[in-house]
């Protein structure tokens, strides 16, 4: 019996959108299904694309749209593309060229749009008008994989943890200024704000570990941890996620869909003082006495984040979703 096969337009890389590639890999191939990509013999028969974000493959996904092969747009934040001009006019010109490419993809070739969150659905269809095929689903972990160790430790115990796929931005350096006593581990590559500050932080307990393979990333959750989200309108991080599942609360400010994630497993600050949409920095304030109020109360905000991550963020229930849609778009 011929497999049916998933494409790809590029193998997954870095970051989190490869992340989240890489496992919807790992669960088809597990599935039956078969996996492949632009870049190999393409069959038209039993077979569909899914896009995680955007390509440059477009000849490629218009050549096999008029083939009759259905294309399933699974889509990051409009706002991941940033408008402002802080890094430069090359910068500016270059994502907003990357939003035009995705948005094509999204209006014209698209079959079925699988959005990360409320917010991004809410986000894109304010930006490009409502697409009538569409899903919201979240991102996932494995729960055998990413589960609480080590919580019923010390109050004294607690250290703070960030990861990102790059520390960059004004509240990733505003929020780590503000950190006072706490000791963080901070794991990502550091962009251009962060090293030209580092010499500022005046909390020698703040450790930059550089980027971190895949593979290893529970590990940094074990222990008695509070996940500090450093990004600005987050999509649908999967660290915040893989925190969650570790039993590891959640600190940040209420931009993206931070909010919509985390609910009731960690605190999330109003994003007062500065305005998400512009990349600017919240004040920061309350950042340390929300960390205080997390770990004097931390059996309970733990708990809640292994609950919340069971109910939204099982990686079984939400492959099913995919399949789901699969089978309805499958040549």
């Amino acid at each position: 019996m011929t497999k049916k096969i998933i494409y790809f337009p590029h193998r997954p890389t870095t970051g989190g959108p490869s992340s989240f590639q890489a496992r919807l890999e790992s669960k088809l191939c597990k599935n039956g299904y078969a996996v492949s990509y632009a870049d190999e013999e393409f069959k038209m028969k039993s077979s569909v694309i899914i896009v995680v974000n955007g390509t440059k493959k477009i000849l490629w996904l218009i050549k096999c749209k008029i083939y009759g092969v259905k294309i399933i747009h699974r889509l990051d934040g409009v706002y991941t593309y940033s408008f402002n001009l802080k890094s430069g006019i090359k910068n500016f010109i270059k994502y907003r060229l990357i939003l035009k490419l995705i948005n094509f993809i999204r209006c014209w070739l698209a079959d079925h749009i699988v959005y990360q969150s409320l917010y991004i659905k809410n986000s894109w269809e304010e930006f490009a008008g409502i697409k009538k095929k569409n899903t919201i689903i979240y991102n996932a972990v494995n729960l055998d994989e990413f589960y609480p160790i080590g919580k019923k430790t010390n109050i004294l115990d607690l250290k703070v943890v960030a990861v990102e796929g790059s520390v960059q931005g004004e509240l990733a350096v505003k929020a780590l200024q503000s950190l006072a006593g706490y000791h963080v581990d901070v794991y990502g590559d550091l962009g251009k704000e962060i090293q030209d500050n580092i010499d500022n932080f005046q909390n020698e307990k703040i450790i930059f570990h550089g980027s971190i393979p895949r593979e290893n990333i529970s590990k940094v959750f074990i222990g008695r941890k509070i996940y500090l989200c450093l990004e600005i309108n987050p999509a649908c991080p999967n660290s915040v996620i893989e925190s969650l599942a570790s039993g590891v609360p959640v600190v940040g400010y209420n931009s993206g869909s931070l909010l919509e994630l985390v609910g009731d497993a960690g605190i999330i600050l109003p994003y007062n003082g500065g305005d998400p949409n512009k990349f600017e920095a919240p004040d920061c304030k309350d950042l340390n006495l929300a960390i205080k109020k997390i770990n004097e109360n931390y059996n309970y905000y733990s708990d809640q984040a292994r609950l919340r991550a069971e109910k939204f963020f099982n990686l079984e229930k939400q492959f099913t979703k995919y399949k789901e849609i699969i089978e309805k778009n499958i040549f």
